[in-house]
């Protein structure tokens, strides 16, 4: 299968690729947290993700994600479930700068 573009176009013959990582997560309190690294063909990849409840009903989310190649992505959202529990409200903000590589 070949790499493509954003545009739908061929940019790079396919290649054989590696991912390795590890991961761990917790809580502190209501504070629930996850981290990852991980290497991608010779790239090292880092990602976070923080999530705090604020009430039964509402969370607020935070992730990141950092690259060797310069790559990086912060997301910020926060969810409100609607009662009977079946279906919610969400917002977020996403900034991201892609590195030459990934």
């Amino acid at each position: 299968m070949d790499r493509w573009s954003e545009n739908g176009k061929k940019t790079r013959p396919a290649k054989e690729s590696w991912l390795a990582g590890a991961s761990t997560s917790g809580s502190l309190s209501t504070l629930s947290w996850a981290a990852t690294g991980y290497g991608y063909d010779n790239q090292a990849v880092g990602e976070t993700r923080l999530t705090l409840p604020l009430g039964g009903a509402i969370n607020v989310n935070l992730q990141n994600m950092l690259a060797s190649d310069s790559s990086w992505s912060n997301i910020a959202s926060i969810s409100a479930t609607l009662p009977g529990g079946f279906s919610s409200l969400w917002v977020n903000q996403e900034k991201t700068r892609i590195g030459n590589q990934l």
